[in-house]
């Protein structure tokens, strides 16, 4: 029991101390400044000392105000206390706080003195080390809104003695606020921005902790986002069977459905920014890809470089604090972080040189002397890193200054094995009677019994399966599935039928967010965006051969006034009708500079007996299967998509992304190949020939590992497609705005 009295936590040597702590920026709804509470100290403390114990204390009103998540276009609701307001609050969590730590679970890890995140991520590593496979991922709806202020205040009663604190605490919980000129009541929930919130917070779910443990349940907890570690799936769904109904019983409170999921740890799960699976931990990619176009931002953003320093090095402490501390000092995430910090400089630095603001690498060295890092440096490793940054920075200058000729040597050879590795990483079977296997650390094809061809297992990112009578055997399937090797098949009509894919993400949290999508009516500027890919795309490309053939310019006048129309599309099916006129225009205008012998008049899908159409058909199976796995290593449901019509029986999710890739992908490469006369042809049942086929592959596979301009930097394309999927998850979430891939030919 907590047996101090009032007046001997509100004193004046507790209030001074309280003080020392608090921001010294806060300013309240009665615009008291705390330096001008400082101003007064004394006098101010005795009267607020006067007030409580005679019980005449109100809080003032609080000023509520929204901020913007992180990446997400939501907002966090926020309410700033006055200067004295927030002093009680910081001396009465202060003296309950060190009663009350005693009383909580040792597996909860938030708001405690000695606690942190990965001291629960530490916890949670040992748990999975005990062979506590299963697990159970969950939070809790709007926690902190939905705390009830009878419940709490009874819990409170169990502990402290003087019921003059609670009363106090009843009044700090129950204050309400004006939003402008509206005040609002505060009925529920503990305020967010309140120093006392993250205790009574705790106190409020030490019911929930101490249920767990008294059915054995095994867990970590960080704040209303916890974990319970088991033996079997069937004790995972019994603890979340028991858990709903206690916290709806007994605390009112429901869990988060969109983000509960049991789980293998073989198939991994994210907590706390970190990402488990199997027996390693990282920082959780999706939040490593955040941070990363977060620190590159911070180059292009219009202030001065000192400012660039200061904000960029808050950036950095919270990302070493939160995320670097997750993985190891010589972790790649580490390095991919510093790389992009490093880039970020160098950046920054050429701009502001460019506008000719600060020229001197004197001046930028003494400026970057604070400039915080990612890796622990002394001083002399500290210098020598920054003298790094700047002498890239004039190099990249010189080299943006001096004649293009001189870094073409070097970019040729860039694009020449990038492409050959692009192709050579891709096991390409096009012929019946063939058998894959796996012999030591290679994969090998048989044909008649003999090895006619063995490439390390190490070199293949993607397996591609054309023909009929292929042999596979279980294990290649287990080896690719260990490796992250994608299986396609293709039929004889080059049409995809099938793929096996491996994968770790978890599909349920996103499959039901891009749902919700559908459930909001905001399906439709997702549906745009890849028409809209699409369509430019078509129209950037016969652009492109408008400048040799000068025939194409009213085509693409007309190309354009549709799409604009296609911006009053109410539905999908409307959207397709205006994607369907862009459509034939395009086939139409391309038609007229195809060779008359290749017979190629329209676009034919299924079907086709013309070399054209097979060719564009077979380069199309290639492209899917990359964007299927794309999309499927980003975590998204194949099966729930915004243009096309859900299909159960397809991925149709595939069918959506891939348009707007089609034609800088597939069309520019077999439209190149028939202009420059390329041995294509079909046999005479109307299939591609084998060597057709293997030169279509190439050519796509060189295409996918051809590096394009793309936002300013030059990107690898089939980087670009994994990119776009990462996107599209983004922005399922509500994180970020969707925006289609548009190529520049």
């Amino acid at each position: 029991m907590f047996t101090k009295p009032l007046e001997h936590i509100l004193t004046i040597k507790s209030l001074k101390a309280s003080f020392e702590h608090l921001n010294p920026n806060a300013l309240g709804i009665d615009n008291v400044s705390y330096e001008h509470f400082k101003g007064n100290f004394q006098e101010n403390v005795a009267h607020l000392m006067q007030e409580i114990v005679s019980e005449r204390y109100a809080p003032q009103p609080m000023q509520k105000i929204e901020i913007q998540k992180e990446g997400k276009k939501e907002k966090r609701p926020l309410s700033l206390s006055s200067v004295r307001d927030k002093l009680v609050q910081s001396t009465l969590s202060h003296h309950l706080g060190e009663y009350f730590d005693k009383t909580f679970s040792d597996k909860s890890y938030a708001y405690r003195p000695g606690k942190s995140h990965i001291k629960a991520l530490n916890r949670s590593k040992m748990f999975l080390d005990q062979k506590r496979h299963w697990v159970l991922k969950t939070d809790i709806d709007e926690f902190f809104e939905s705390i009830n202020h009878d419940l709490l205040l009874e819990f409170l009663a169990l502990h402290i003695a003087d019921k003059r604190i609670i009363r106090l605490i009843s009044l700090l919980i129950q204050n309400g606020g004006f939003a402008k000129q509206t005040y609002f009541n505060h009925q529920k929930g503990v305020h967010q921005g309140d120093s006392l919130s993250p205790l009574l917070s705790n106190i409020y779910l030490d019911k929930m902790d101490k249920h767990l443990e008294t059915q054995g349940v095994v867990f970590v907890r960080f704040a209303d986002d916890f974990a319970i570690f088991c033996n079997t799936s069937q004790e995972c769904e019994t603890a979340l069977a028991s858990l709903k109904t206690f916290l709806h019983d007994t605390l009112h409170l429901r869990l988060g459905e969109d983000k509960t999921l049991i789980t293998h740890v073989d198939n991994g799960f994210s907590f706390l920014g970190a990402r488990f699976e199997g027996n390693a931990r990282q920082i959780d990619p999706l939040r490593l890809e955040k941070a990363i176009a977060n620190l590159r931002s911070f180059a292009t953003r219009n202030e001065p470089f000192e400012q660039f320093v200061k904000n960029i090095n808050i950036t950095i402490k919270t990302l070493v604090r939160y995320y670097v501390k997750i993985v190891s000092a010589d972790s790649p995430q580490v390095q991919q972080l510093q790389d992009a910090l490093g880039q970020t400089c160098i950046d920054k630095i050429t701009l502001t040189r460019k506008k000719g603001i600060i020229t001197s690498k004197g001046r930028f060295r003494q400026l970057l002397s604070s400039l915080e890092f990612f890796y622990d440096y002394t001083a002399e490793q500290h210098s020598a890193a920054v003298d790094l940054i700047i002498a890239k920075a004039w190099e990249s200058m010189a080299a943006q200054n001096s004649i293009k000729a001189s870094t073409a040597p070097i970019e040729k050879k860039k694009e020449e094995y990038s492409k050959k590795l692009t192709e050579s990483s891709h096991l390409h079977i096009t012929k019946a009677g063939i058998v894959l296997g796996i012999a030591k650390n290679r994969f090998t094809i048989k044909e008649s019994g003999k090895v006619i061809k063995s490439i390390p297992k190490s070199q293949i990112t993607h397996i591609i399966i054309a023909s009929d009578g292929v042999s596979i055997s279980t294990n290649i399937i287990r080896e690719c599935a260990r490796m992250g090797i994608p299986i396609d098949f293709v039929d004889q009509n080059h049409l995809p039928y099938a793929s096996f894919v491996s994968f770790s993400a978890s599909l349920s949290q996103n499959a039901l967010m891009q749902m919700e999508v559908i459930r909001l009516g905001k399906s439709m500027e997702f549906a745009y965006e890849f028409i809209e890919g699409k369509a430019k795309n078509q129209i950037n490309y016969l652009k492109y051969l408008d400048k040799y053939h000068k025939r194409f310019e009213k085509a693409i006048t007309s190309m354009q006034t549709t799409l604009k129309n296609a911006k009053s599309a109410t539905t999908a099916n409307e959207l397709m009708g205006y994607e369907g006129q862009i459509s034939a225009t395009y086939w139409a205008e391309i038609s007229t500079i195809i060779d008359e012998h290749y017979g190629f008049t329209s676009r034919v899908t299924q079907g086709a007996r013309d070399t054209i159409n097979s060719c564009l058909n077979y380069g199309y199976a290639i492209l899917y299967g990359k964007v299927r796995y794309a999309l499927v290593k980003a975590g998204l449901s194949l099966h729930v998509s915004y243009l096309h019509a859900h299909d159960e029986r397809k991925p149709t999710l595939v069918f959506d992304m891939i348009e707007e890739f089609r034609a800088f992908v597939v069309d520019r490469v077999v439209f190149s190949m028939a202009n420059k006369n390329e041995p294509l042809s079909v046999t005479k049942e109307g299939l591609l020939s084998e060597e057709t086929k293997k030169l279509v592959a190439k050519n796509i596979f060189e295409r996918l590992g051809s590096y394009t301009t793309w936002h300013k930097e030059q990107h690898k394309v089939e980087h670009i497609i994994f990119h776009q999927a990462y996107l599209l998850a983004r922005s399922v979430r509500g994180e970020e705005k969707y925006a289609a891939f548009i190529g520049k030919f």
